[in-house]
């Protein structure tokens, strides 16, 4: 954290799901940006559940304070259009490679396996990850260490090489669903740069 800053909400609490909303201003922050741009500076927030004095639940995230855009515009000629990331408004040359499951049996990969990776990945210099659309959404974990590494995230959604039944409403459905999850689960990342579609289905339709 650089400092704290907080705010406090007071309110009576029915049974039953509750939205509250509250605003942080973090005055002269320290942004996140990827390498090799400047540093991944992390905030820690805290959101503690109060009553009477007492507390019944704390939840503590690890937050990044950046802004991303995709840049696409017309190139010269016929070449079609730009598509060049900026980060904090300063436009990023993105380096890296495919992250895959980092063992055919998902269950095995620990902590330990996924800082490894993930640190000799910033050695050679990666400033991004991108997903493959055949992969997994990953363990929490992984996603925590690019943002401490200040490793940009391309993430397709999981679907890869093959035809889906996009016809029928009930999968739509579901895969509307699992994507709303997926993207509400990772949003809070700042390393999360970039959501794909899927890993080659247009092109092995077209070939």
């Amino acid at each position: 954290g650089h400092g704290d800053h907080g705010t406090t909400l007071h309110t009576e609490l029915a049974p039953g799901l509750q939205t509250m909303t509250a605003t942080l201003e973090v005055p002269d922050p320290a942004l996140w940006w990827p390498v090799p741009l400047g540093q991944p500076n992390l905030y820690d927030a805290s959101v503690v559940l109060l009553a009477d004095g007492k507390v019944l639940d704390r939840s503590v995230i690890r937050y990044g304070l950046r802004e991303i855009a995709l840049i696409r515009e017309p190139l010269p000629g016929d070449e079609g259009e730009s598509f060049i990331l900026a980060v904090n408004g300063q436009k990023v040359f993105c380096k890296g490679g495919n992250w895959v499951p980092a063992d055919a049996l998902i269950a095995r990969v620990n902590p330990t396996k996924y800082r490894e990776l993930v640190r000799l990945a910033a050695k050679a210099n990666f400033n991004m990850f991108r997903i493959w659309g055949g992969g997994i959404f990953e363990a929490p974990y992984f996603y925590q260490l690019c943002d401490e590494y200040g490793i940009l995230v391309w993430h397709d959604f999981p679907y890869a090489c093959s035809y889906y039944p996009d016809d029928d409403p009930d999968f739509l459905a579901e895969a509307k669903h699992e994507a709303e999850l997926a993207v509400r689960c990772l949003r809070n990342h700042p390393s999360i740069a970039l959501w794909c579609g899927n890993n080659e289905n247009q092109w092995i339709h077209h070939q």
